[in-house]
């Protein structure tokens, strides 16, 4: 009888332990936010930065976009409204099985729905090269791939390094909805909140 309680309590143990494994190898949900219902209460004017030296950062979006979720990634963010000057947290997390290849954590746009659609709100002098992340594949073993955190400010955004030295936000960021899109994966996916001011 001793026996075979403790091969019970054996395979218990086993199952529970593999059951673990399985879900590092898979992954699983991550916690947070993709984006608020219905449309935004604030819809600013297009950009305009009052320099003439500077050109807005930007990149074609693929058809493909996916909110939130790709078929081995989900991508989400602490909350759905902001104050200007929080800091939001953005969290990319692989779901599918084994490891996982993404591009560089700087291959992200940070938009604002206005009267002409999404903008980047940074800008770059017209005589650089830009914001240009390495065009390279990076190989994770973790189900956590990045998390940025994004200080909402003018200073703040003007990101990613090594960039920072001549990135700037223009105009000053306006209240509305915001759009945070990573494009390192073989499809765009994007996470929004609002930005009260």
């Amino acid at each position: 009888m001793e026996r075979r309680q403790l091969l019970i309590t054996a395979g218990t143990v086993l199952t529970f332990t593999f059951g673990g494994c399985l879900d590092a190898i898979t992954g699983g949900d991550i916690d947070g936010e993709i984006r608020p219902d219905g449309e935004p209460e604030t819809v600013p004017a297009p950009l305009d930065c009052d320099r003439d030296d500077v050109s807005r950062h930007t990149r074609g979006i693929r058809d493909d976009l996916r909110w939130g979720d790709t078929d081995e990634f989900q991508l989400r963010i602490d909350g759905l409204s902001f104050e200007y000057g929080d800091t939001a947290e953005i969290t990319l997390g692989h779901t599918g099985w084994g490891s996982a290849k993404t591009g560089s954590a700087m291959k992200y746009l940070l938009e604002v729905k206005t009267d002409a659609g999404w903008q980047d709100v940074r800008v770059v002098p017209e005589d650089s090269p830009g914001i240009a992340p390495p065009d390279e594949l990076i190989e994770h073993d973790s189900t956590e791939i990045f998390t940025w955190e994004l200080d909402l400010t003018e200073a703040g955004l003007a990101r990613p390094a090594p960039f920072e030295e001549y990135v700037s936000v223009c105009p000053e960021l306006p209240a509305g909805r915001y759009r945070f899109l990573y494009y390192g994966l073989g499809e765009d996916v994007a996470v929004a909140f609002d930005l009260e001011r």
